[in-house]
């Protein structure tokens, strides 16, 4: 889990099922933050962006960029930074430019200031991370592990190794003993791809 300082810091506002319009949210956390014992905030992250559009469209330009002003205001209202996850659009994305991978209208990837995104490696549970900055140097790609609850750099991995379509990822199935071995030995949980290499060795 969580480190207990990082849980202390973390606010969730879980609306599932309960709320989908940006307004009515943005109206009622405004209420909460005029109380002078709320706490303030540094990151806002909205996850995901979908289940803020209410009625809008998020293919129309017009529309997301209504919703984008919404939040800069927002942001600028708290003095703090707005983070939120987007999703990539149907079928492989292996091929395409890592700003035109995001769903809906050109706006939702030409405003903010800094893109991350995440395309499968073709190495199981890894992530070729792209990042995309307004006011900062570029960052060369870089391969991320995700080892629940963090994601882990791999600096021995190639970027540009992306899953391909139609290729699946290799889902060798050990001996269940030798799986058993291995976490055995490593004494902590072991990420599917490295339990599945070390078990190959056994």
């Amino acid at each position: 889990g969580l480190r207990p300082e990082v849980s202390a810091a973390l606010k969730t506002w879980n609306l599932r099922g309960k709320c989908y319009d940006l307004p009515t949210m943005l109206e009622t956390a405004r209420m909460r933050l005029k109380d002078p014992a709320a706490p303030k905030f540094a990151l806002i992250i909205l996850d995901p962006l979908y289940k803020t559009l209410g009625g809008r469209d998020e293919n129309s330009a017009g529309e997301m960029a209504t919703l984008m002003l919404e939040l800069e205001q927002f942001a600028d209202e708290c003095k703090a930074a707005i983070a939120f996850a987007a999703h990539f659009s149907k079928g492989n994305q292996s091929g395409k430019e890592a700003i035109d991978r995001i769903s809906g209208s050109g706006v939702i990837a030409r405003d903010p200031d800094a893109i991350l995104t995440f395309t499968p490696h073709e190495q199981e549970d890894c992530y070729t991370l792209d990042s995309i900055l307004r006011e900062f140097p570029p960052l060369p790609p870089t391969v991320m592990q995700w080892e629940a609850p963090v994601l882990s750099p791999r600096i021995d991995l190639d970027p540009d190794k992306l899953r391909q379509p139609g290729k699946s990822v290799d889902t060798f199935g050990p001996r269940a003993e030798a799986i058993v071995e291995v976490l055995r030995q490593a004494g902590r949980p072991v990420p599917s791809s490295e339990l599945i290499t070390r078990a190959k060795a056994i």
